[in-house]
């Protein structure tokens, strides 16, 4: 009886043994999974910056009015994107930097513009990977004449993944589309407390957007004179966009409580 005892128990040793070296076999192969998963995502991502991995000041598809100029910068890459830093001088006798704002979240940023030499700077982080086919940031500017263009910037500098890379500045609209931004004097009073008034050419479509880009006012317009209940939203900065079939001027203006 003793004898068969001893018997069953050496099995079940012989046994558990097995099961345990299985487990241990199942427990290496998951982390060697793991592992080469791993070195394969990395493999996958490329942070390789080069002359082709290009920063654009996107002048081109600006937003602009008689006293107001911002245009979009967009990176414009095959790598993955986790960083953007950029800088450059303008033409500060003729136009005041006034803002800039994110258009991707969550986005960690810091802008300047420093007086001593003229240059304005903008750095940035995310844990998110950075879009290579829409606009990151606007930068905005107050101008002084309608002559906003590429020969208003110097010496543009940029960064992606914190190595340097290409600059493309997209040529600005023509001067004669400038010149027919007249919102401003449309869009009144400014700053406004209750009710914005508009004058749009019938059929016209009006967008208000809040400082982070989001849509708090969207309507087509069919007759020549409107105006819109402002009552309803917070203080602070919006931009009142106005789409013909030609073009989009767009204006900000402040409501005030």
């Amino acid at each position: 009886m003793k004898f068969i005892f001893l018997l069953i128990s050496v099995f079940f040793i012989l046994i558990n043994k097995g099961i345990t070296q299985d487990k241990k076999q199942i427990k290496y192969d998951f982390i060697e999974g793991i592992e080469k998963n791993r070195d394969s995502i990395f493999q996958n991502l490329s942070f390789t910056i080069n002359e082709y991995d290009t920063v654009v000041f996107d002048l081109l598809n600006s937003n602009f009015n008689s006293d107001y100029f911002e245009f979009p910068i967009t990176v414009l890459s095959d790598d993955s994107i986790y960083s953007l830093d950029f800088s450059f001088e303008f033409n500060n006798n003729n136009y005041i930097f006034d803002t800039l704002y994110p258009l991707i979240s969550p986005l960690q940023y810091l802008s300047h513009f420093n007086e001593s030499d003229l240059r304005f700077r903008f750095t940035s982080n995310s844990l998110s990977q950075y879009p290579t086919s829409s606009p990151i940031v606007f930068v905005g500017f107050s101008i002084l004449d309608f002559s906003f263009c590429e020969l208003n910037i110097f010496q543009p500098i940029a960064y992606l993944n914190g190595e340097p890379c290409s600059v493309l500045i997209n040529p600005c609209p023509e001067p004669t589309l400038l010149k027919k931004a007249n919102i401003s004097k449309a869009a009144y009073p400014n700053p406004v407390i209750d009710e914005l008034f508009l004058e749009q050419p019938p059929g016209s479509k009006v967008t208000i957007t809040d400082n982070v880009g989001k849509i708090v006012y969207e309507r087509l317009n069919d007759i020549k004179s409107a105006s819109i209940k402002m009552d309803n939203l917070l203080q602070g900065l919006y931009f009142v966009s106005l789409e013909t079939q030609t073009s989009v001027f767009t204006h900000k203006i402040i409501v005030s409580k």
